[in-house]
């Protein structure tokens, strides 16, 4: 399904909700997960009515369908994270 919604490598972004205190900590894992000559491209932050909750948009660009795969492994093990898309 990755493979027929997107086309690789191209850029994809991965959405996620943390608490607040997680934003570095999931960036900065993610980027590491991403690996050399990859990265994060731009961040986008969006914060709940209610502060408990941040939205991120981490714009990549990726070479493969299992790239994609290999940094929502490791975003489903870091504490503060509540939901990945």
């Amino acid at each position: 399904l990755l493979r027929e919604q997107h086309r690789f490598p191209g850029p994809y972004v991965f959405r996620i909700v943390v608490r607040p205190s997680a934003v570095g900590p999931v960036v900065s894992a993610v980027g590491a997960a991403l690996g050399e000559g990859s990265g994060v491209a731009r961040v986008e932050e969006r914060q709940s009515r209610t502060g408990r909750y941040t939205a991120l948009h981490l714009h990549t660009h990726l070479v493969s369908a299992e790239a994609v795969l290999d940094v929502y492994e490791v975003v489903s093990h870091l504490d503060g994270v509540v939901m990945s898309l």
